[in-house]
């Protein structure tokens, strides 16, 4: 490593007003960073995906004839091929007691759920090329009514967005602390308060797209995974389903990203399967498409009720 050697970590204390040198600045400022995107194998291919402009539709029709003729396109996957290739899944929180979400697949069947849901993933000779013959992919769509609130997505008539799951309640949990039916001494002033609150989050947007390139053959040899995040082997382990030894992961330079690379995203997974046949696949996305299929920032409704008491106090 030489002068790119990351120093000793000083003691928590050091900190403290201290100037810290970052031990990655000197090779990242200089351009020898190695991204995904300065990965270039052999057979390499490229994806690119079509993906939904509707909240919430059903999806009538998709045609991606013109698209497996486009010039060099080595493989093109819909929703009915990677249920074939794919067992559904399911994201929750273990620690999170209750929490349930719909099952998903790497590409969208049947209906699309969200602004940005991949429909169809392209593989090509070139990013040029598999973004042009997706351009060809023909979607129909009959729009569904979307639910875009709290309030609107818990309403008796609401339409449901998973409907096995019988309603649209991802999580809800209770926070409770003193007891405010315990009797006390006579308070100078007293009350109680009840408050309705809708809060809209803000999700962080960094500046480093995702992306991520896959070598090998899950069948044969084994799969190398160069992830853009380091949970991507979860989706290749759903995507390709190689035995645990003949998966190796060999992290890049990824950047940041504020948490919003910390999901596996349909995408991910289907990414790594596009092109599985074909040899190494790569996926960098471009700015919009970087930003419509992350975890969005969701309204959350709170709904707190207090009790309090003012007693005196000697001066």
């Amino acid at each position: 490593m030489g002068r790119d050697r990351v120093p000793p970590v000083p003691a928590p204390a050091a900190y403290i007003g201290a100037r810290v040198k970052r031990g990655d600045d000197p090779r990242l400022l200089t351009g020898r960073g190695r991204y995904v995107d300065d990965l270039t194998l052999p057979r390499m291919v490229h994806v690119a995906f079509v993906r939904s402009a509707h909240a919430h539709a059903r999806l009538a029709r998709v045609a991606v004839d013109a698209a497996r003729r486009a010039p060099g396109v080595v493989g093109v996957l819909t929703g009915d091929d990677v249920a074939r290739l794919c067992k559904p899944y399911r994201g929750v929180l273990l620690h999170y007691e209750g929490m349930k979400t719909g099952a998903m697949l790497p590409l969208a069947v049947g209906r699309v759920r969200y602004v940005g849901e991949p429909i169809v993933a392209l593989a090509a000779e070139s990013r040029a090329a598999a973004e042009d013959a997706a351009a060809l992919v023909d979607v129909e769509c009959e729009p569904l009514p979307p639910v875009l609130t709290p309030a609107a997505a818990l309403a008796p008539d609401a339409p449901l967005i998973h409907p096995e799951l019988g309603d649209n309640l991802l999580y809800e949990t209770r926070l409770a602390a003193g007891d405010p039916t315990a009797p006390s001494p006579p308070p100078i002033a007293s009350g109680r308060a009840v408050h309705d609150r809708t809060a809209h989050r803000r999700a962080a947007r960094a500046a480093w797209p995702r992306r991520r390139l896959r070598a090998g053959d899950a069948r044969a040899h084994g799969v190398d995974l160069h992830p853009g995040a380091a949970h991507d082997a979860g989706g290749a382990r759903r995507a390709l389903r190689p035995p645990e030894h003949r998966l190796r992961v060999i992290a890049p330079d990824v950047g940041g990203s504020f948490g919003i690379k910390i999901h596996v995203y349909q995408d991910d997974m289907a990414a790594v399967r596009d092109g599985a046949d074909a040899g190494p696949s790569r996926e960098v996305r471009r700015r919009p498409a970087r930003v419509l299929p992350v975890r969005h920032p969701r309204p959350r409704a709170d709904h707190p009720r207090s009790r309090w008491r003012r007693t005196a106090t000697a001066s």
